[in-house]
């Protein structure tokens, strides 16, 4: 699960590399905003699964009580 949100983040990574090589601004650009925005995803994606099992949890030790 988590993989999916890393993906976007090496896809540009990649984008950044090829376009700073290459002396092509636009890409480059682009590749800093998909890497940027591929990491906010997996901690979005990480933290949401986390929480999800942490509640889980919690609910059934509520449901002792």
């Amino acid at each position: 699960m988590l993989a999916i949100g890393v993906l976007p983040a090496a896809v540009g990574a990649v984008l950044l590399g090829i376009g700073a090589a290459n002396d092509t601004g636009w890409l480059a650009i682009t590749g800093g905003i998909v890497t940027g925005l591929g990491m906010v995803f997996y901690d979005v994606t990480r933290h949401s699964t986390i929480d999800k099992g942490m509640y889980g949890r919690l609910d059934r030790l509520d449901g002792n009580k």
